[in-house]
């Protein structure tokens, strides 16, 4: 990212050299990141396995921006859902399949109550702002003070975080509440009161703490949602896992170290 930056002071060309390779390395960088996470993550002693494939993940995120663009942002909800249907139904436990229950379109409903939010309070907070400039000038050939100005953007960015927590919360319940494996389905029960609360506390430690609590604010995030995650099944799922493990020898670990990062020092 620095590199595309200080390429913009020098050059348009490579700049956007610069992004052309970002693009083409992404697809590739995120199932590698997936590959990774998922090989060093692991419940009731049996890990998780993300099952490689670069040319759908090409097609899932690259080609599918080609049409994005063409319909000016509307068919955003739709590829967030085909992207998500990828990266859950790559995923394994033992050798158990995950499966997306959802279809990109049930992506749309929570896209658009925030898109719509947002189009409200940014145009509910520029009739507030006109009209207040108004005020502020009536009688008088001197500016509006800045303050005004700078409280409009703060205004804004605070109702955009609002949303986001929001969104967020919804898009999640969404994914987990449509994934299974092995028929076994799950339940997310996230808030968008509670996360936007722990977004912007977090967001104040983080600063106060110039950074340091970085980790702590991840792991604070990471075991909220845990908390709201459960798993129904139908019978014992740990026999199963058990049963399930002993068909996995050491020849396939070290088929999968083959492809993923190593993390040894």
């Amino acid at each position: 990212f620095s590199a595309y930056v200080l390429a913009g002071q020098f050059s348009i060309a490579l700049q956007l050299g610069l992004a052309l390779l970002v693009a083409v390395l992404a697809p590739w960088l995120l199932v590698r990141g997936l590959m990774f996470r998922a090989r060093y993550s692991s419940w009731r002693g049996l890990s998780f396995r993300f099952v490689p494939d670069y040319g759908e993940s090409y097609i899932r995120f690259l080609v599918l921006f080609l049409p994005l663009l063409a319909s000016f942002g509307l068919l955003y909800p739709w590829v967030k859902g085909k992207q998500k249907e990828f990266i859950v139904e790559h995923h394994r436990y033992g050798t158990q399949v995950f499966r997306f229950l959802a279809n990109p379109g049930q992506f749309y409903p929570p896209y658009l109550i925030a898109w719509s939010v947002i189009f409200a309070w940014m145009f509910g907070g520029g009739m507030l702002l006109g009209f207040g400039m108004a005020m502020i000038s009536a009688g008088n050939d001197s500016p509006p003070p800045e303050w005004i100005i700078w409280a409009f953007v703060v205004a804004i960015y605070a109702g955009y975080f609002v949303v986001l927590a929001f969104l967020a919360a919804a898009i999640a319940n969404l994914i987990y509440n449509n994934t299974e494996v092995g028929g076994r389905r799950f339940q997310s029960r996230l808030k968008g009161g509670k996360l936007l609360w722990i977004y912007s506390s977090n967001t104040v430690l983080i600063l106060v703490s110039a950074g340091l609590l970085i980790p702590w604010a991840m792991v604070r995030l990471a075991r909220y949602r845990a908390e709201c995650l459960s798993l129904l099944a139908r019978d014992d799922f740990n026999d199963i896992a058990v049963r399930q493990g002993q068909g996995i020898d050491a020849i396939a670990a070290e088929v999968d170290g083959l492809f993923d990062i190593d993390i040894g020092l």
